[in-house]
């Protein structure tokens, strides 16, 4: 019996991305959880972490 695989994060429906770009929608570094880019920052939706285009 072989394994299902776990479904890719863009396959994850989350009422949060409604009518958002797919290329907006980015994972946190810090917690795993929904990061959405808006302009030059990165905003984690569920810890606050921001990275912006300046960080490396």
């Amino acid at each position: 019996m072989a394994d299902r695989a776990p479904a890719p994060a863009a396959a994850v429906r989350d009422p949060r991305l409604a009518g958002r770009d797919p290329r907006d929608v980015a994972i946190c570094i810090v917690c795993g959880g929904l990061a959405l880019a808006r302009k030059c920052k990165i905003i984690c939706t569920t810890c606050g972490y921001t990275r912006d285009c300046s960080d490396p």
